[in-house]
Order: C-alpha cells, then sequence, then structure tokens
C-alpha cells in the first residue's frame, strides 16, 4: 500500500520542487553510478569536486542537503556553489579534515534539494 502513498508538500512557497537521490563514487573518486531524477549529469570537475547538471532551469535554490555515507572517516560532503537559473548545475564538494579531498573508499553521495519553481511570492 506505500508505493500508493503521496504527499503534497507544504510550503510559503509556490509550487516548491524536490529533488533527491543519491551518486556513487568508486575508490578513486569517480562517479560510478547516478540515480537521481531532475538531474541529467553528476562530473568530476577537479579534486574532491563534483558538478550537478540539473534538467531544467529554478527560479532559485531554497536548501541543498548533502551527505556522505560511507566509511571513511572524518570525510563530509557539502554544496559549494549553485547556478539553478542559468547555467542549471550545483557544486559539491568532498572534505577530510577540512580540505577539500578525494574519497580513499567507495561511498555514496546523498543530495535532497528544495527548488522554488515560480516567481509568484508569499
Amino acid at each position: 500500500m506505500s508505493r500508493y502513498f503521496r504527499d503534497s508538500v507544504k510550503s510559503a512557497e509556490a509550487n516548491p520542487c524536490l529533488v533527491t537521490g543519491k551518486f556513487s563514487l568508486s575508490a578513486a573518486a569517480a562517479v560510478t553510478s547516478t540515480d537521481m531524477l531532475k538531474v541529467t549529469s553528476v562530473t568530476k570537475t577537479g579534486t574532491g569536486t563534483y558538478m550537478l547538471t540539473l534538467s531544467d532551469t529554478y527560479n532559485s535554490l531554497r536548501c541543498a542537503q548533502v551527505n556522505h555515507v560511507g566509511t571513511q572517516a572524518d570525510t563530509i560532503a557539502k554544496a559549494t556553489a549553485h547556478d539553478v537559473s542559468g547555467a542549471k548545475t550545483i557544486s559539491i564538494r568532498t572534505e577530510t579534515a577540512g580540505v577539500a579531498a578525494d574519497v580513499a573508499t567507495a561511498c555514496e553521495i546523498h543530495v535532497s534539494l528544495v527548488l522554488r519553481n515560480s516567481s509568484v511570492t508569499k
């Protein structure tokens, strides 16, 4: 029965759009798979830096939550820059002990985005 469960998003914003999913990294920090609707690609752009390209433009990014899921200690992932209204991109960086670094063990990066999909204000 749960596959039929749908819940609307309650928000003061008109038409918020949720983009959630994950991408997997190898022990060499290469992107091995992507499981995210509304994201056309995830590419490695530098040491510990990845670029998500969205399939559509949005008025603004309201919230970005990025998590590293793996066994490498002291490693985090975070969103560092975005241009959702023009280039349709979000930059994500993995860090170890506060410094941009490639992951040394295979892991997943989980991403949850809330995007504003309307120019109507509250």
